[in-house]
């Protein structure tokens, strides 16, 4: 295995919990209308208007951890994602980007 295989590797096993499973989210409130999501890459804004809720970085690209950031921001409040927006292109900022669009 090269070096940079060990260092990618490595790194997934540190995105994941324990045995391999997605991580735990988080949720932090910071105030009303205003919480963060930890856990699964970056981290995530969820900033919650009248108009809908606008997210800043949609984590890293996984089904489970898609599932359990929506359920999250579900629990929030009842008004749809209407923008998803990233601080950068790397994919644990990005990777769930392509499921929010379709949902």
């Amino acid at each position: 295995m090269t070096g940079l295989a060990k260092m990618a590797s490595l790194m997934l096993m540190a995105l994941q919990g324990p045995g391999g499973a997605p991580p735990t989210l988080t949720v932090v409130p910071v105030r009303p209308g205003l919480d963060l999501v930890t856990g699964g890459g970056g981290n995530t804004i969820v900033r919650t208007t009248a108009e809908g809720i606008v997210l800043v970085d949609a984590k890293s690209d996984n089904a489970a951890t898609y599932a359990d950031l929506k359920a999250k921001v579900a629990a929030l409040g009842s008004a749809p994602v209407r923008y998803v927006v990233n601080t950068h292109y790397h994919g644990d900022h990005s990777g769930n980007d392509a499921r929010f669009r379709t949902q």
